[in-house]
C-alpha cells in the first residue's frame, strides 16, 4: 500500500476516534517521521472524513497526465549523464 494511502487510512481512523487535526498530525509524525504528509494535506483529509467521506482513495485529477517521468526518459537522462556529466539542464531537456 502506498505511503499516502496508508496515512489517509490513519487519518480516517483518527477522525472516527474523535481526534482533532492537530492530534492527528502529531500521531502521523510519530509514525511516519519525515515521510509524513504536509500539514495542509492532513487537515484537508481530516475535514473530508469529518464531513462524512468514506473513501480513502484520492479523486481522479483532470488535465494532462505527466509524461516527463517515464522510465524511458529517466533511463535516457541517466545514459546521457553517464556519457557526459557536464551537460546542463537545458541540454538534457533539448535532447
Amino acid at each position: 500500500m502506498e505511503l499516502n494511502l496508508q496515512q489517509r487510512v490513519c487519518i480516517k481512523f483518527c477522525v472516527k476516534n474523535g481526534f482533532n487535526g492537530a492530534k492527528t498530525l502529531e500521531m502521523l509524525g510519530n509514525c511516519f517521521g519525515s515521510d509524513v504528509l504536509k500539514k495542509t494535506t492532513v487537515y484537508e483529509w481530516h475535514e473530508r472524513f469529518r464531513s462524512g467521506r468514506e473513501s480513502v482513495e484520492d479523486n481522479e485529477h483532470s488535465g494532462r497526465p505527466s509524461t516527463s517521468k517515464t522510465d524511458e526518459n529517466i533511463n535516457k537522462v541517466r545514459e546521457m549523464l553517464a556519457n557526459n556529466c557536464k551537460l546542463t539542464i537545458r541540454e538534457l531537456a533539448e535532447a
